[in-house]
């Protein structure tokens, strides 16, 4: 029969975690938790025999029960002067992706999971031979379109993930982010705060360009428009006209906040070039 509840003397840690100690901050707010509303989650164990079977060169104490997910309660149990932990024995698992799964799926449904661990955690399942997004997202009840998105956070330069990390930078930004090469993201770095993303103007806002090359929308009241010689750039709005070059431009990202964030509607027909032709430098 399973054990339901077991003496903190018989159990152990997986040596293959983190080793937490009584001076970490989230072991001593977990040890006061526990003595406020007792444990809330079992934590989960295999036998000895099994740890051993699926990892044979891992060496390990000579406690029976080996608790694979709950070490933090594990070391919080003696600060809160608990004698004994609630358990649940995976007596099933065999293998070490079998149990890397069962920790990858506990660690997911947890609230306070960072988003990029989870994404790390997601990598590393993606890394095994015939797993995709689509067999990933099944085996945690998640599609493999939030799979996807998950970890596309990760290729987000360093310092974006930091400014992720910090509130910063929004799930929803960073998650455009992690799919732009290097040098865009460094120009969106470089533009500094606030990081977001441009919303880009509707069609009808911009004016109409004419085959030959030349803007024909209206221009705000104080501004001036120059032709001749190449198309003309009208300020319309929050909306630019832009020759089939310049459309190029914005195809992907939108207006490129670091180049044209700061336009008023004060701005010339000239200065909107200016900031066009940054814009072009700016990307690949």
């Amino acid at each position: 029969m399973s054990p339901e509840r077991l003496p903190l003397e018989d159990l152990q840690p997986n040596p293959l975690n983190p080793r937490y100690t009584g001076e970490d901050p989230e072991v001593v707010e977990l040890a006061e938790s526990f003595k406020s509303v007792g444990q809330l989650p079992a934590a989960r164990i295999v036998s000895r025999g099994q740890f051993t079977q699926i990892y044979p060169d891992e060496p390990i104490g000579a406690q029976p029960w080996v608790v694979f997910i709950g070490n933090r309660r594990l070391a919080a149990a003696p600060l809160a002067e608990v004698t004994h932990l609630d358990v649940r024995h995976d007596g099933g698992l065999t293998t070490a992706d079998e149990l890397k799964d069962r920790i990858l799926v506990e660690n997911l449904h947890r609230k306070d999971l960072p988003p990029l661990k989870e994404a790390e955690a997601l990598r590393r399942r993606l890394t095994r031979p015939g797993v995709t997004t689509r067999s990933v997202g099944a085996a945690i009840g998640k599609s493999h379109t939030y799979v996807e998105q998950r970890v596309t956070l990760l290729g987000m330069l360093p310092e974006l993930q930091d400014l992720f990390r910090a509130g910063q930078v929004s799930i929803q930004v960073g998650r455009k982010l992690g799919g732009w090469p290097e040098a865009e993201q460094r120009a969106f770095l470089a533009a500094g705060p606030p990081y977001e993303l441009p919303v880009p103007a509707p069609a009808s806002a911009g004016a109409a360009v004419s085959e030959a090359g030349t803007a024909t929308g209206t221009v705000p009241a104080g501004n001036s428009a120059t032709s001749g010689g190449g198309a003309a750039e009208a300020a319309a709005g929050n909306g630019v006209a832009r020759t089939g070059g310049d459309a190029a431009i914005v195809a992907r990202h939108g207006t490129p906040r670091c180049a044209l964030g700061h336009l008023t509607d004060g701005a010339t027909a000239a200065s909107v070039r200016d900031h066009l032709e940054a814009a072009r430098n700016l990307l690949p």
